[in-house]
């Protein structure tokens, strides 16, 4: 009979027991994180006044036989420079869309962005953000609200600096540029905006 050393025992029960309890341990692990991504989910719905129950809204899956809403939406914003613009630094815009449907039975949310650089001329830059759209949305019903909204960053920044060593932006304006609710409004395919800012 072969007599084995207490230390080559114990190492190769705790071999066998690290090797059992690790991919317990991953597969809970990934149970634990799903779970929290489905608990933190947000969901569409609407709540009943009377009963106090919360109904959500299933998500829509667009129906392909309609065509998308299509075009471009554009932002000039027409910007009085008031803040010293330094060597080096540039004046930029962003804008963002939220566009969205809904209706007593459903809801879809589309979201846009661009951003682009402006043309500085003395005291006065102009900045121009084209932002191309494709939206599928469910067929139109009598019940649909549509709402699409529009804000927009303009901003003094040094492209070159990193957070680490210094402030990127010197001078900054937020604001919204559109806000509409209504029923069809999503038929115009080019909008076009247009703000005055001061930085």
């Amino acid at each position: 009979m072969r007599s084995f050393a207490s230390s080559a025992v114990a190492c190769a029960v705790l071999t066998l027991v690290t090797t059992l309890t690790i991919p317990f341990l991953a597969v809970s692990q990934e149970a634990s994180s799903e779970e929290n991504a489905r608990q933190h989910r947000q969901v569409l719905g609407y709540q009943d006044q009377t009963t106090g129950v919360f109904h959500p809204l299933p998500d829509a899956i667009p129906d392909a036989t309609i065509p998308p809403v299509a075009g471009t939406i554009t932002l000039t914003l027409h910007i009085t420079l008031k803040t010293a613009v330094p060597s080096g630094d540039k004046v930029a815009c962003s804008s963002q869309l939220l566009a969205s449907y809904s209706s007593t039975t459903t809801a879809h949310t589309y979201s846009e962005s661009g951003s682009a650089f402006a043309t500085v001329s003395g005291s006065t830059a102009t900045c121009t953000v084209a932002i191309p759209y494709s939206w599928q949305f469910p067929a139109v019903t009598t019940t649909d609200v549509e709402i699409l909204s529009g804000s927009y960053v303009a901003e003094i920044i040094n492209p070159s600096a990193s957070f680490a060593t210094q402030v990127p932006v010197l001078r900054s304006s937020v604001s919204s540029f559109v806000s509409l609710q209504g029923a069809n409004i999503f038929t115009v395919t080019t909008l076009s905006y247009s703000a005055n800012v001061t930085l």
